[in-house]
């Protein structure tokens, strides 16, 4: 088959959309084994990982979602002033980027869940292909602020120009016109037994992974944990201000996916990426649950439905005082790993909408 030729709009919210959308076109490479993609996000490149394939990264901010504080807390007033920013869609940056999509021959756009994928589609006249668990019209409409009313308005007329919908599972508003798949995630890249090796864990060595999605945090309480739960180890995933020599950091070559399915349990916000990749593998989840999100109980019930699970309130994790629920925690049975991921059904969905494209486009 002739390389499949793709351009991606992908939020930097939290680290979700990048490892979903990685995953989907992992799929679809391999599935394919051909495939050039041109990204468009402020999220790091680091997460996008193809081997193989003719990847171009383009670093703009192509969407604004919540800015957020931290794991826990938007701010609202920093969320409109950046959404004053963005929207309306410039036209002379539509306009730029659509060039940019069509000088590079594009079968189609994948959006997630940025919508300005979606209006330079439609510029160059190319399929535009929506990604969801949730759209931010959905969000801000949820949130109950009247000033982020104008702006659902006009993302979700756009969000309902996408060719293709695809959901993925945990859905939060389901779509009449939408597909559905199981929850995506990255596959892990190393074993257990090999990634306990490199971070000098044996097997009888009890490690718990913690982990907030990709977002900043202040964990300067964690030594303090560390203490309670010992000889329990705690590993950190992601950014902190803590420069603690008690708690172990984890490599920046480690994937998330092979540290989740390493270890006895992972506590977590209730971000997606984290819930697709715990329930991939069916790690125990101590799940920070987040009112403040509209999300947050939609995610957080999937998880009491399908993972091992304590959920914890959001509101205690800067006191440490869920460290007593880890005993609880670690006594949960792990599920057997998912036989089946999203990211191979949405691949199959996303070449059966843009094959007669690319077959027109080798007959031109």
């Amino acid at each position: 088959m002739n390389p499949l030729r793709l351009a991606c709009f992908i939020s930097e919210h939290g680290f979700g959309h990048a490892t979903r959308t990685s995953a989907i076109l992992t799929a679809l490479q391999a599935r394919i084994g051909s495939l050039e993609v041109d990204i468009f996000s402020a999220a790091p490149r680091k997460l996008f990982n193809l081997p193989g394939a003719d990847l171009r990264f383009h670093s703009e901010r192509v969407d604004v979602g919540l800015v957020q504080r931290n794991a826990f807390e938007f701010d609202l007033d920093a969320t409109v002033h950046a959404l004053d920013s963005l929207l309306p869609f410039d036209d002379a940056r539509v306009e730029q980027l659509a060039n940019l999509v069509a000088a590079r021959r594009c079968h189609g756009v994948i959006c997630d869940i940025a919508p300005i994928g979606l209006a330079v589609a439609r510029r160059v006249g190319i399929p535009g292909i929506l990604v969801e668990n949730f759209t931010w019209d959905w969000i801000y409409r949820n949130l109950a602020e009247p000033c982020l009313e104008v702006y659902a308005e006009i993302l979700e007329a756009w969000f309902e120009t996408a060719s293709l919908r695809i959901q993925a599972e945990p859905v939060c508003a389901p779509h009449p016109t939408a597909l559905t798949t199981l929850p995506i995630s990255r596959m892990p890249k190393f074993s257990s037994a090999e990634t306990r090796r490199l971070l000098a864990f044996d097997e009888q060595t009890r490690v718990v992974l913690l982990s907030l999605g990709g977002t900043a945090h202040d964990f300067s309480f964690i030594d303090r944990v560390q203490r309670q739960i010992y000889p329990v180890h705690l590993l950190l995933a992601g950014e902190t201000s803590s420069e603690s020599c008690r708690v172990a950091r984890i490599p920046a070559e480690f994937d998330h996916p092979s540290l989740m399915a390493s270890f006895d349990a992972v506590i977590g916000k209730a971000g997606y990426s984290t819930v697709a990749e715990a329930y991939a593998c069916g790690v125990p989840f101590g799940c920070f649950s987040r009112p403040g999100f509209p999300e947050s109980a939609v995610i957080t019930n999937f998880v009491r439905q399908h993972l091992p699970n304590v959920v914890l309130d959001g509101s205690t994790f800067a006191s440490g005082d869920w460290a007593g629920r880890i005993d609880h925690l670690l006594s949960l049975q792990r599920h057997s790993p998912q036989p089946i991921n999203g990211a191979n059904q949405a691949a199959r969905l996303i070449v059966d909408r843009l094959l007669p494209v690319v077959m027109q486009a080798h007959e031109c």
